[in-house]
Formats: C-alpha cells, structure tokens, sequence
C-alpha cells in the first residue's frame, strides 16, 4: 500500500502558484503607443536611443555583479530588442540605452517600421527565472526617422 501511495504522490504535478504571486515584470516605457527617435547607422540599420522604465513585482531586484550566487526570487532584468522579431532575438541593448540594428523607416514619413522590445527577469547567473508569461513583457513602439544629432560644441570659442 505504501508503494502505491509513493507512486501517487511522484507522479502529480505540483499545483500552479497562486495568480499574483509569480514575479513579474512590466516594460512600462516605452509602449505600443510610443514613437521612437531613430538614427541611420550608415550600414542599412538604425540606432535608437531611449529610456526605458519597467515595473517588477514579487521578485527581489538585485544588481548583476561578478561572483553572485544564485537566490531563487532575487536577480536583475534583461532587455532585447529586434525589429519584428517573435523569437528571442540578441541582446541588443546596451548600459547606455542603446538599440543597435533596428530596421530603419524607408523615409521620415514612413511609419510602418516597429521596434520589438522584451524585458525579462533573470537570476544571477543570467538565466531565464522560469517559462510562464509574467516573467517576460514586450512592447512595439513606434520608429520615426530623424536626422543624427549633431555633436555639441564643449570647446571654448573665445
């Protein structure tokens, strides 16, 4: 009987995390609605630069530093970015805010071209925390072409 029972018992799932409860991560800016400033690279691709803004519930943000242990419920966040991409493109983003490679708008009155955005939580050995929906979020703003600032002059004229 106590075979049958040990059996039973490994053989079910454990029940799914209460809804709430799970962390969670939410891209706050930029968002659907956004329209982003982008650059030509002269290569073909664009550079977008921009803030970014996220909101991260039941999980504990823990700056990524070398030699960090592993602690289940603490890590930092990742950003990818990739123009119409539906799979996990390249980290593209930089400490900067720095998109590089983004599909460039054809003209300035071109507004078909999208930036595809995923944060995602990670632990800290930069692994993926788990497979469920809420520890990822994505947003497709907008790209505007415009043209490269010019660098500002910091020497003295006079």
């Amino acid at each position: 009987m106590l075979g049958a029972l040990t059996f039973l018992t490994l053989g079910c799932a454990p029940p799914d995390a209460p809804v709430g409860s799970l962390p969670e991560i939410r891209l706050i800016y930029p968002s659907d609605s956004s329209v982003l400033d982008t650059f030509d690279a002269g290569d073909g691709s664009c550079t977008v630069h921009t803030f970014l803004a996220v909101d991260i519930l039941n999980f504990d943000f823990v700056p990524p530093a070398a030699g960090q242990e592993v602690v289940e419920g603490q890590g930092h966040y990742h950003v990818d970015g990739g123009a119409n991409s539906t799979n996990r493109p390249q980290e593209l983003y930089l400490e900067n805010g720095e998109f590089l490679g983004a599909q460039c708008p054809t003209s300035k009155d071109d507004t078909s071209k999208t930036l595809r955005i995923r944060a995602y939580l990670v632990n800290a050995a930069h692994e993926d925390i788990n497979d469920t929906d809420e520890h990822e979020d994505f947003a497709e703003p907008q790209l505007r072409l415009v043209d490269a600032p010019k660098d500002k002059d910091t020497g003295d004229s006079g």
